[in-house]
């Protein structure tokens, strides 16, 4: 195993986001290793068992008794294990409620955190593990990827540091410092510790991977290339290298050589559609159209009935500025249903950028149908209500934004619900928000002094003519002088006068 691991709705723009082409060549996220010299080292699960027999056990122990520590433990490693990292997250937490504070708990509470995407508590988490394991290599390399994607690199430094000088016969240690290094653009410090590393463990090629990589991130690929070809040497079938390769000699802008390794790709895994839409983006990136539209077209036919193909290639279409063209592929994407997620979202936010808000009400209502209640995010309402607002419809978008603020209450939802509040003269609300949003997020009103706006005219309609002047000499003192907000204020506190 390689030591090396590899919908939700944005707030409206006027520019259409394209989907990523590129899926990641690196692999599935590894289970923690351990050395002789880590005490204590957390392990993915403390029996041999697979899933499918110990999870019926486990809860069958959980039934029983709740607060069976040994059964929560291994409940928290097994959801990991099968990608559950919510319930691995209840159970740990369940055991620090008993009093079970051990590293091995915060490890599993802090990786599960980071793969649901809540970094703070993942970084807070292993750091507790470290604080009580701190020689264990497992729990030092997760620490230090996680600052390092939180942008701390000399945090992280000192971690990989640590783990090397508690685990030196640990390669993964070797590979954290080095990607450290990579990530602060030291390197040649980088490749020495991939050296390293590829020297303890050399039937491992992710040392080389990651050495091949700070090739191409100073676009220098030719070093790189060679470096993948040493990896196909010992495994010419490696789809990682090849991959790689494909991208090197696509930097280096030999784009006929990088079609044949994705050609190669292709041989090794024939219903890789992403691959198919990787060649295609490739001849679009260097204005082969031509090649580019055979190369798209021919996704869309070995891969009927898929609408990534579809979407992709509309997306082309649409950056072209041939959009006519583009909502004719992304309206074949939604299926004999009408009911692709994806075609739905990609068809609600062009129907938003080109003003076309009735068409965009209509997608975003169907998305949040088809996604239902468990899917259907606050940015959906959020775009939803925006949809409605726009043409003028203040009681649905009062609706879709109090779904939003419901789901998740902050800023942004709270000052959408007011400004629909506005619009249906519901101004006791709008006020509350308003002034809501100024006490627990001032720095966000003085950003965004339409905060101030809102308030000044839910006072108003509240005939409360103190707190709208109020509020206008606010607006004035955060909104820029001449803008078109100075000047409602100024004229609303003439008027008031």
């Amino acid at each position: 195993m390689s030591r090396v691991s590899a919908l939700r709705w944005p707030l409206i723009a006027v520019a259409l986001a394209l989907v990523p082409l590129a899926a990641s060549a690196k692999g599935a996220a590894p289970a923690p290793s351990s050395t002789a010299s880590a005490p204590a080292a957390p392990v993915p699960v403390a029996t041999p068992e697979p899933p499918d027999i110990a999870i019926p056990k486990l809860q069958a122990a959980l039934k029983k008794d709740p607060n069976d520590r040994d059964a929560l433990l291994k409940w928290a490693q097994y959801m990991y294990i099968i990608k559950r990292p919510d319930q691995t997250v209840a159970a740990t937490q369940k055991l620090e409620q008993l009093g079970v504070k051990t590293a091995e708990v915060y490890y599993y509470e802090g990786v599960a955190y980071s793969d649901l995407g809540n970094q703070k508590e993942a970084t807070a988490s292993l750091q507790r593990a470290a604080d009580l394991a701190p020689t264990n290599a497992s729990v030092l390399v997760r620490l230090a990827d996680l600052l390092l994607k939180e942008k701390r690199g000399a945090e992280a430094e000192r971690v990989a540091q640590r783990a090397i000088t508690f685990n030196k016969n640990d390669a993964s240690a070797y590979d954290t410092l080095g990607m450290v290094y990579a990530a602060e653009k030291k390197y040649d410090d980088a490749r020495k510790q991939f050296d390293i590393a590829n020297k303890m463990d050399p039937k491992d090629t992710s040392a080389l991977m990651l050495e091949a990589q700070t090739y191409l991130d100073q676009k220098t690929p030719q070093y790189a290339i060679d470096i993948y070809n040493r990896v196909l040497a010992a495994n010419k079938d490696s789809r990682d290298a090849i991959y790689g390769k494909a991208h090197a000699y696509a930097q280096a802008g030999q784009i006929s050589d990088a079609v044949k390794q994705y050609d190669a790709l292709l041989q090794l895994d024939p219903k890789n559609v992403q691959i198919e839409l990787e060649v295609a983006g490739l001849y679009a990136a260097h204005q082969q159209d031509a090649d580019a539209q055979k190369a798209f077209q021919k996704a869309v036919d070995d891969h009927q009935g898929q609408s990534l193909p579809l979407i992709t290639y509309g997306q082309y279409w649409y950056t072209k500025k041939q959009s006519d063209k583009a909502v004719a592929l992304w309206k074949q994407a939604l299926g004999p249903k009408g009911d692709d997620p994806d075609a739905l979202n990609v068809l609600a936010q062009y129907a938003m950028s080109a003003g076309k808000f009735a068409d965009a009400s209509t997608y975003l209502s169907k998305l949040i149908s088809v996604l239902g209640p468990s899917g259907a995010t606050p940015d959906l309402y959020l775009g939803l209500g925006q949809a409605y607002m726009a043409q003028n419809q203040g009681q649905q978008a009062h609706d879709a934004f109090r779904k939003a603020y419901d789901m998740h209450a902050d800023p942004v939802t709270a000052m959408s619900l007011a400004q629909a509040d506005l619009r249906v003269k519901n101004y006791k609300e709008a006020a509350d928000l308003a002034e809501t949003v100024k006490k627990k997020a001032a720095d966000f009103a003085k950003q965004q002094p339409v905060v101030y706006l809102v308030a000044a005219q839910a006072y108003e309609g509240l005939h409360q003519t103190a707190a709208a002047k109020e509020n206008y000499q606010k607006l004035l003192s955060y909104a820029p002088k001449n803008s078109e907000l100075a000047k409602q204020a100024t004229d609303a506190i003439k008027r008031l006068h």
